[in-house]
């Protein structure tokens, strides 16, 4: 089973990067149950690959209720909550605003 390195850029407790479990289509189909276990037990995802690409990913009902809180915060983000015209109060507090608004 090829290992593929975590390109999100976490790093765990030691300063090394995560590394992402990866099965192909055909091995994914011979150990379902056990990747599916690996995903929802061990709080890891289960990259699938097919000819090399990653096309897929199995995770956690936890990561993917995190994932539909952090979109649905996402589209709760209203532009008339930002200036309309950044220039007057620069692009470092824009950003910070931006991120204010966003992490409500």
């Amino acid at each position: 089973m090829p290992v593929i390195p975590c390109m999100s850029g976490q790093l765990d407790e030691y300063g090394y990067p995560k590394i992402l479990h990866a099965v192909t289509t055909n091995e994914l189909r011979d150990n379902l149950s056990l990747e599916i276990n690996r995903a929802a037990f061990g709080d890891d995802p289960v990259l699938v690959t097919r000819r090399g690409r990653k096309i897929a990913a199995i995770i956690s009902i936890t990561d993917l209720s995190f994932l539909q809180r952090m979109k649905d915060r996402r589209e709760g983000v209203f532009a008339p909550d930002l200036p309309k015209d950044t220039s007057k109060i620069g692009p470092e507090t824009a950003r910070r605003l931006t991120w204010e608004v966003f992490f409500r």
